[in-house]
């Protein structure tokens, strides 16, 4: 028992912020196959226009920003991460991007957006609200970075398959990110509720 709750201490400080031999190598990869269906499902909410400014809050392996580099042409694309390993790697993979000014890879907190107020059309966020130290600062942060009508994606795994996973994470129910949307300033919240091989997840939409 001792050992088991040891490993899943190390794993849930993998996802909070990957680290070493095991976040370079296996934690990306992990992310992009197991949040694939909630990437493709953030993308079809976002509703992309090519010329539109979008961000990404957390973008772990970065498969969400390969899917939307197809969709915004001549638009610009932003993201986000806490960790290191993750800046790193994501900004060689999408080097041609990043070098010709189509994309911008940044380290840094969702409590603390390196951005100007009204930067982007859209924000979105898979899965990543579980490791922001105030989740809704984070969230007013998205408000405060998007422009007036602007669209925040807000994708996560629902408390009940989160806490059966015992990561030792925190989980949030609906109604509490609803709130958190409501008093940063979004409305026009919606809701939808889906599920993969993994989990039940919901997706939620709003408008600034």
């Amino acid at each position: 028992m001792a050992c088991r709750n040891l490993i899943r201490r190390h794993f849930a400080e993998q996802l909070i912020r990957p680290h070493g031999l095991v976040g370079r190598w296996i934690i990306g990869p992990l992310w992009n196959r197991r949040n694939r269906v909630l990437n493709d499902k953030t993308l079809q909410a976002l509703r992309l226009r090519e010329h539109e400014q979008v961000l990404e809050i957390g973008f772990g392996g970065g498969r969400l920003l390969a899917q939307m580099a197809k969709i915004v042409t001549h638009g610009h694309l932003s993201g986000l991460d806490a960790s290191p390993i993750m800046v790193n790697r994501v900004r060689r993979k999408f080097q041609a991007l990043v070098y010709k000014g189509i994309m911008d890879i940044r380290l840094g907190s969702a409590e603390k957006l390196p951005f100007t107020n009204s930067a982007f059309d859209k924000v979105a966020s898979v899965n990543a609200i579980f490791y922001w130290r105030d989740p809704a600062r984070g969230i007013r942060e998205a408000c405060r970075v998007l422009r007036p009508a602007g669209l925040f994606v807000l994708t996560f795994t629902a408390k009940e398959d989160l806490d059966r996973q015992e990561f030792g994470i925190p989980s949030f129910y609906e109604d509490e990110v609803i709130s958190m949307l409501h008093k940063a300033g979004f409305y026009r919240i919606d809701v939808s509720r889906d599920r993969d091989a993994h989990r039940a997840f919901l997706i939620l939409t709003a408008e600034k």
